[in-house]
């Protein structure tokens, strides 16, 4: 399995990163909708060279919950989808209902200029929250826990194993190569 994290504002990627790092999963840090090319090359970089090699792609959303938030994360899909050449998954990790309610963020009023806004307001009323209003330690948990929902732990020690045994190898070649010079 392949998991990619986009994560709406790039002022939040310092709260998410370390958890991305430690299991190697890429973070595309954006500001607000993405570029066209921005998709595309996340497509062909991290997402066909997966599904090519067979392996299962998901791509994991932290954005607003307001009304351009929440588009976000279908139009994500739609666009991985169109370039990618085939459906592909995107999971909202946050913000979501249940974690305003649990966590009770500060609300914002909605902006009524924002042509999806009366959708939203009919489903959520005319409030909305930010992202970043969640408690950083929560944001970074949330992050981890889908990240690792998705990992395929064994494949992932198999791997691990791998290239355990490779660096070994190198690092007795570098020693050989080093005693004869």
């Amino acid at each position: 399995m392949r998991v990619v994290v986009v994560l709406e504002k790039a002022a939040l990627a310092g709260i998410v990163h370390p958890a991305c790092k430690d299991l190697d999963t890429p973070l595309l840090a954006a500001r607000g909708y993405s570029s066209a090319t921005l998709f595309y090359e996340i497509a062909k970089e991290r997402i066909c060279p997966a599904l090519e090699a067979g392996q299962d792609v998901v791509v994991l959303h932290l954005g607003d919950h307001d009304p351009s938030g929440l588009d976000m994360t279908r139009d994500l899909r739609d666009r991985l989808s169109l370039y990618a050449r085939q459906g592909v998954d995107v999971w909202r990790v946050a913000l979501n209902m249940d974690q305003v309610a649990a966590f009770q963020p500060p609300p914002n009023p909605a902006k009524e200029s924002d042509k999806r806004f009366d959708a939203y307001r009919r489903e959520y009323g005319d409030q909305c929250w930010e992202l970043d209003a969640l408690p950083p330690e929560e944001l970074a948990r949330l992050t981890r826990e889908a990240i690792e929902e998705h990992i395929d732990w064994p494949q992932r020690g198999d791997s691990t194993a791998v290239i355990e045994e490779r660096q070994a190898s190198l690092r007795k070649l570098v020693a050989a190569w080093e005693g004869e010079a």
